[in-house]
Formats: C-alpha cells, structure tokens, sequence
C-alpha cells in the first residue's frame, strides 16, 4: 500500500508506507493468535527495562467487553465498536 507520503531524511519504507487501519470486521481473534501476540509484547523493551509488561483484554460478547468498552471516550467507541477484542496495556 502507497500512502502518499515521503520522508525528508530518509527513513525507512516500513514507517513511511504504514497504516493504522480503524475499520475492523468483527471476525473473531482465535485465543492462540492473542496469545502469541502477547508473549512477543511481553519481549518488548519498555522505559528503564522496567518489565514485566501488564495486559488487559477482552474478547467481545465476554463479561469484561461493556467494561472495557465504557471506558473509552466517545470517539475511540465509534471506530472501536466492531474490533474483535479490545487491549489495554
């Protein structure tokens, strides 16, 4: 995907060209994909090396979804609406 835009000191593509897409499909997140994706996060280095990272997460329909949902200010809700799961770190 093009994006248009050009960096003025040469950064790399991947930055350049990347997309934060905020339309999700509502298709489900199978638990091993969640999983994985939080074992490479907890990898992550975080400010002063000061892990261990903490995740709070709910799949929509769960318990915990309306909670984590109401959570979000009105504007992050319209586009948050449909995602699978929400993640707070």
């Amino acid at each position: 995907m093009t994006t248009g835009r050009t960096a003025n000191h040469g950064a790399d593509d991947i930055f350049v060209h990347r997309w934060s897409p905020r339309a999700f499909t509502g298709e489900a997140m199978p638990q091993g994909e969640l999983d994985k994706l939080f074992e490479a996060a907890g990898w992550a280095p975080s400010a002063f090396n000061g892990q261990p990272w903490r995740f709070v997460y709910a799949h929509r329909g769960s318990a915990d979804w309306d909670r984590l949902f109401d959570a979000l200010i009105p504007y992050n809700q319209a586009w948050v609406k449909n995602a699978s799961v929400l993640i707070y770190v």
